[in-house]
């Protein structure tokens, strides 16, 4: 039963860390529940004689976010006059990185069930699968109110946090390279298309793409030939993007002719989406600019419209670009540290252990996304998390359950 208990304890916090109920009504209980481990995860780790035990990944990337934190506290007062107590809640997501080390420590010490934890998460998933598809067929869309900022915030199929999809279709995708059962496959390939039921999502399209390619060419059977782990993956992803995202070749091949624009005439860009994310990229440029080491901070949500006035800007709009904004060379130094820190694990993957090649393939996922997101520069808790379990996967050989 305790064991049990620590699974299921597990479980949510992996659900959550993977923004679950992200812009729904009852996002409070995942904000209540990561902010509860992390006093549990600051007193397990006071308490801890050797801070390193669990990894000296998760310690060191600890003490890095904290400093980030502070710094931003500091610029964004300076640079653009944000209260500190402001200040303090636009940092929030760095803070809770701690919330990790309690289920790490279980981890490390044997009582978490990766395989079994995994499997409800993707029983689960299936049930959100359904969900994303029931609000995308009838179209679907609820008001979120923020309870910290008040902003009001309209949530369609678009919006809903799809971290939790792209993971589970990881796992799937896995399973298919570890087992050579083309089932998992079709699983993997079904999943992932949720991104696409209410719109095609460039972005999830290109990068899902190259990861599958990218982890049959690095893991796959040898068998398959070099030209299939490239123009297969993209062809079933296409087709699917279509089918299910509702869309032809014509509307896609239009999208992507967008983006090209950028590079030829963007005059003629009639994207909104595109022509919106150029403006922000023009505003974030010219004030990182204005300090280019340090940059101007974080800012809370609910002073973004009132600092800027009539300039729209949103952090996960422009990624990399926001991080470059908001911490200038420091942040871009912190990027390439993780990219550093994950690229050392490659070699200690074996192809067998699909936990292993999912953690892996995901972190993966985040590396290249941040690019486009930011999300691990403004919201580190998943990486360092799965980073640290990777690591202590690799390290705990003999205790893998394949």
């Amino acid at each position: 039963m305790i064991i049990f208990t620590k699974n299921f304890l597990f479980f949510l916090y992996f659900i959550f860390i993977l923004n679950l109920l992200w812009l729904t009504p009852i996002q409070f209980i995942q904000d209540i529940y990561i902010y509860w481990f992390s006093i549990v995860g600051l007193v397990h780790f006071m308490l801890q004689k050797n801070k390193k035990l669990i990894s000296s990944v998760f310690f060191n990337y600890t003490f890095i976010f904290f400093g980030l934190a502070i710094l931003s506290i500091i610029t964004s007062h300076l640079f653009l006059n944000q209260s500190f107590f402001s200040g303090i809640i636009g940092i929030k997501n760095f803070l809770i990185i701690i919330s990790g080390f309690y289920f790490l420590k279980l981890y490390y010490l044997g009582r978490i069930n990766l395989a079994k934890v995994f499997k409800w998460l993707l029983y689960f998933s299936w049930f959100y699968f359904a969900y994303l598809f029931f609000i995308s067929i009838f179209n679907i869309n609820y008001t979120f109110v923020s309870l910290l900022s008040g902003n009001i915030i309209e949530v369609n199929n678009g919006k809903a946090a799809k971290d939790l999809i792209i993971f589970s279709s990881l796992i799937y995708f896995s399973k298919f390279i570890s087992k050579n059962n083309f089932k998992y496959l079709g699983y993997a390939l079904l999943m992932y298309a949720a991104c696409h039921f209410s719109d095609v999502q460039r972005g999830f399209l290109l990068i899902f793409g190259f990861l599958m390619a990218y982890g049959l060419f690095k893991f796959g059977n040898s068998k398959i030939s070099s030209k299939m782990l490239f123009v297969f993956p993209l062809f079933i992803l296409g087709v699917l993007g279509s089918i299910l995202g509702g869309f032809d070749f014509g509307v896609i091949n239009d999208k992507f002719a967008q983006v090209f624009l950028i590079f030829q005439n963007t005059q003629k860009i009639s994207d909104s989406s595109i022509s919106v994310r150029l403006a922000e990229i023009s505003f974030a440029w010219n004030h990182f600019l204005d300090s280019p080491i340090v940059g101007k901070g974080l800012l809370r949500a609910s002073e973004l419209q009132a600092l800027f006035k009539n300039d729209y800007f949103y952090y996960g709009d422009i990624g990399i670009v926001s991080v470059l904004f908001a911490f200038g060379i420091v942040g871009i130094g912190i990027y390439f540290m993780q990219g550093y820190s994950f690229f050392k694990q490659r070699k200690k993957i074996i192809s067998k252990d699909w936990i292993s090649v999912t953690l892996y393939l995901y972190l993966l996922y985040t590396i290249i996304s941040t690019i486009q997101k930011g999300d691990n520069i403004f919201t580190p808790l998943s990486f360092v998390f799965m980073l640290c379990l990777l690591k202590i996967r690799n390290f705990n050989r003999e205790d893998r359950i394949l």
